[in-house]
């Protein structure tokens, strides 16, 4: 995982996108081989974004993906997640775009375009069992990417799309609970046949 440890260390640094996003790279979390990819961090509510970045400025790498991890826990997808997998040590979570954006609207073709090839680098680094991708733009750049097929993915609603359309969170979850464990079983015969 070392070269993992690399790329998230230029992306804490990188400045490509300037002032067209609040500059606060967040390379995300990993841990286990189940890769759930977001659109964008969001704002974090708990401080102002001066704030944080401050404190992210003073964190190591391993504090600071702890403390995104700490975050995403306590908020919505939080939640979402929670009642899709049982143990947070399989999950690795990420975003296509790394900063948040300004009053969190949907990131520009060229921002995803400064961002997307550290997540695609992410992702040959962790060789995820499955990648999840929340909400439309996130399935269009990895389906698009991944074209032939080399990992297992699934595409589901965002959360917020969800809650503003007064879908069940249990019963959507529960849908795409039973596909998860299609997607892995898949993979996870692929890979017997490698051993």
């Amino acid at each position: 995982m070392i070269e993992l440890k690399v790329i998230n260390s230029e992306i804490r640094d990188c400045k490509k996108c300037g002032t067209d996003v609040a500059n606060f790279p967040q390379p995300g979390h990993f841990k286990g081989k189940i890769l759930i990819i977001l659109q964008n961090p969001a704002y974090p509510r708990s401080m102002s974004l001066t704030q944080r970045q401050i404190i992210g400025s003073k964190q190591t790498l391993e504090e600071f993906q702890e403390d995104y991890k700490n975050r995403i826990y306590k908020s919505y997808m939080g939640t979402f997640v929670s009642m899709m997998f049982d143990n947070w040590d399989d999950i690795s979570i990420t975003n296509i775009v790394k900063c948040p954006t300004f009053s969190n609207a949907s990131p520009s073709q060229k921002i995803c375009s400064n961002c997307q090839s550290y997540t695609f680098q992410q992702i040959e680094q962790l060789q995820p069992k499955l990648i999840i991708c929340v909400g439309h733009l996130c399935k269009k750049v990895i389906f698009d990417w991944d074209k032939k097929n080399k990992y297992q993915k699934i595409a589901i609603r965002h959360y917020g799309f969800l809650q503003r359309s007064g879908i069940s969170l249990t019963e959507y979850t529960a849908s795409v609970k039973r596909d998860i464990e299609k997607k892995l079983n898949v993979a996870n015969n692929n890979l017997s046949k490698f051993v």
